[in-house]
């Protein structure tokens, strides 16, 4: 791992651990800002390279915590996305898409390879609400679905399909957009929104079916 970005990982002042919650100013920078952070970096830029870390840790750190369950395994996996990252960079063309968008395709390929080469199925974690940063761009009242218990909605995901599992944990865990999410996972935008409309419904029907059975 180049040393911008291992230095980065070491000195980080808030553990992934215990708050995957990014601190203040560490989301997505201006796309062109990260254009010319991603050229900076091709051209060998370690200061580029740490910032690129820094950006977006967090959120990839975050995508690999719910899928995965594990949190040493997370961390190792959010430490080879951006080994893969770096050994990518050369090869990587922005052709309209965000560059958090590539990594997260690179962390939900990455994500596969560790099921496969285990013979097992993903999981989906039981984290705190704190523990999950909503993008603020929902319908109000969906948001309180997500935000209510956020425990209660871990297991209620076990009612989704594999895709809409997926379309929510790249929305609300990842913080991706209704775009970013599209490039992710292959589908068009209109797919996207059908998807999360659908899977925030199926939620809320299991969380009420929830309050029912806890007066």
């Amino acid at each position: 791992m180049p040393d911008a970005v291992r230095g980065a990982s070491q000195s980080a002042s808030w553990s992934p651990g215990v708050n995957v919650v990014p601190p203040t100013g560490t989301d997505a920078v201006p796309q062109s800002d990260e254009r010319d952070l991603v050229e900076l970096a091709k051209a060998g830029d370690q200061a580029a390279l740490g910032r690129l870390f820094d950006d977006h840790y967090a959120r990839v750190y975050r995508y690999i915590r719910v899928k995965v369950g594990m949190e040493q395994d997370a961390e190792d996996l959010a430490q080879e996305v951006f080994l893969r990252m770096y050994q990518a960079l050369e090869r990587y063309q922005h052709r309209g898409v965000p560059f958090r968008a590539f990594l997260m395709q690179v962390a939900a390929n990455l994500v596969n390879d560790f099921y496969r080469k285990r013979g097992a199925t993903g999981k989906t974690a039981s984290l705190q609400g704190e523990d999950i940063d909503l993008p603020g761009d929902e319908d109000p009242a969906d948001v309180v679905v997500l935000q209510a218990n956020f425990a209660e909605v871990m297991e209620a995901m076990r009612h989704l399909t594999e895709l809409e599992r997926e379309v929510i944990q790249l929305r609300y865990a990842a913080e991706l957009s209704i775009a970013e999410t599209a490039s992710v996972t292959g589908k068009n935008e209109n797919n996207v929104k059908q998807l999360t409309y659908k899977a925030l419904g199926k939620l809320r029907k299991a969380l009420k079916e929830v309050d029912a059975g806890n007066p």
